[in-house]
């Protein structure tokens, strides 16, 4: 690019308002490729800035304070503000009340810093802008999704014939999963064409199986597609992982009753616990009646990379399999998969589209995802994990996997040892279930204090850590996603713990 042409870009960039058509987009022209460089120059250096800033996991600031700050900001104002401004506005205003995902004591939900490879996947995705419904508008794209797809189809264990899409993340694939499903039951039970007829009567009694512990888009999957809340049958996991026998049992009361279970949702790292279901031993159950098999491995999948794939033994029985790579595998939000087993069940997404269907030209260019998938316009994120995959080869990769479990195993180590906390279960994946404990505070206060203190560790910007139930119990949890964290790091998190439950304790006495 010449002299004259960054000069141009630069003084565009810092007006910015000027006609909006000669500056707001990138268009091929060196000028527009000056000014795309300086608000990717200006960019990172708000985020450098907000980086020097952020010495705490959160500002703490509240929903209505934040409300009170940006909606004095004009939405829409008559004339434009400039991009140097509103990129300085958006580092100073809005970057100073993120979350630092990148913070050891950010660990309240399964949502990590991003890696570098991904990121720098973040610009080609949005400068390049592809839309992934039809070949013509991402060849590349495409030809990638459709690589990777086939290797994960491999990694699962499902062999030549399987297919899928990539997705927003598991709560997509899950509702595919079970869509795929209500579709073999219609089929298979009542002979009938839901996507011409809607749900046949038999529906009524269809049920779908899960551990109590499953996510909860197996309810909202469920929901939508028609079958409602009552269709999903929680089968009770004492130790966390649902069992082949508690299956089996939990079928024949069905069948008694005169409901008929149409799927089975395991579980691969619950959202509370991050256990496992023995998948194997389950899947093979469901299969024996019939049940279509589905397995969200939105935590877990990342495992089949690292030391530790033997807990998703017996994957390759699944009829389906929900990825979530912005999980255990870092990729920026929102990147995940769906693969089904036998890709021609996947034909129920499909439906004539003539304005991107090309079956009478004489040269077909390549397939359109977009009969796979729920989504038209969809974003080309398997660049993300194709780039972070290459970059860092499977040794990099089983690594960072290996060493952020090995870090929920200290976290949950340092738990054990406080006197103020008590280990609720051992740590399978990356989460670390606890609650705070006081041998002079009666039940109730110490399920208060349970109760409030992830918020007053937001409110004072310590930390950021995670509150659910357990046994009929709050509980708290710490998600570690931080796998080059010390173990200064995470036993200075733990201690800031023990003592925001003692500050709330000395309050209320």
């Amino acid at each position: 690019m010449n002299e004259a042409s960054q000069v141009c870009g630069k003084a565009a960039f810092e007006e910015g308002r000027g006609r909006a058509v000669e500056w707001a987009f990138l268009d091929g022209t060196d000028r527009s490729r000056a000014l795309f460089e300086q608000a990717l120059t200006s960019a990172l250096s708000q985020i450098r800035t907000g980086w020097s800033r952020a010495t705490a996991p959160t500002s703490g600031a509240a929903f209505e304070d934040l409300r009170a700050t940006f909606a004095a900001l004009e939405i829409l104002p008559e004339k434009g503000l400039g991009l140097d401004f509103v990129s300085q506005e958006a580092g100073e205003r809005i970057g100073a009340h993120a979350v630092s995902v990148w913070h050891p004591n950010y660990a309240g939900h399964l949502h990590p810093p991003p890696m570098l490879p991904s990121l720098v996947a973040e610009i080609f995705i949005a400068a390049t802008n592809q839309s992934l419904d039809s070949f013509d508008q991402a060849p590349a794209a495409t030809t990638i999704e459709r690589l990777l797809i086939e290797w994960l189809g491999t990694l699962a264990g499902f062999g030549a014939s399987a297919d899928g899409v990539f997705t927003t993340g598991s709560t997509e694939a899950n509702m595919m999963g079970l869509l795929l499903a209500r579709e073999r039951a219609a089929t298979t039970l009542a002979g009938w064409s839901i996507a011409a007829d809607g749900l046949p009567p038999e529906a009524a009694r269809w049920r779908i199986l899960c551990s109590e512990f499953a996510h909860f888009s197996v309810r909202k999957g469920a929901h939508v597609l028609g079958l409602g809340d009552r269709a999903v049958v929680p089968v009770a996991a004492p130790d966390g992982s649902l069992s082949g026998p508690a299956l089996a049992a939990a079928i024949e009361r069905l069948l008694q009753d005169g409901d008929r279970p149409i799927a089975l949702a395991l579980t691969a790292g619950t959202t509370d616990l991050g256990s496992i279901d023995r998948i194997g031993e389950c899947a093979t159950v469901a299969r024996d009646h019939g049940l279509w098999v589905h397995v969200d491995a939105a935590v877990g999948g990342a495992l089949l990379l690292s030391s530790h794939a033997r807990l998703l033994d017996g994957v390759h029985l699944a009829d389906s399999i929900a990825f979530d790579f912005h999980k255990l595998l870092f990729q920026a939000v929102g990147c995940g998969a769906f693969v089904a087993r036998d890709g021609r069940a996947l034909s129920a997404l499909s439906r004539d589209i003539p304005y991107l269907d090309r079956i009478d030209d004489a040269f077909d260019p390549g397939p359109n995802l977009v009969g796979k998938s729920l989504l038209t316009s969809r974003r080309f994120e398997a660049l993300k994990l194709w780039m972070s995959l290459r970059a860092l080869g499977r040794q990099g990769v089983a690594e960072i996997v290996d060493a952020t479990l090995s870090n929920a195993r200290r976290a949950a180590e340092a738990i054990a040892r406080s006197p103020a906390l008590e280990l609720l279960a051992e740590p399978v994946t990356n989460i670390v279930i606890f609650r705070w404990r006081s041998p002079t505070a009666d039940p109730a206060e110490v399920d208060r204090i349970n109760r409030m203190l992830p918020s007053s560790l937001w409110r004072k910007q310590t930390a950021v850590i995670g509150r659910t139930t357990y046994r009929a119990a709050p509980a708290l949890k710490l998600t570690m996603l931080h796998p080059n964290a010390s173990l200064e790091a995470i036993d200075g998190l733990v201690s800031a713990i023990e003592t925001g439950g003692r500050e709330l304790l000395d309050a209320h006495d």
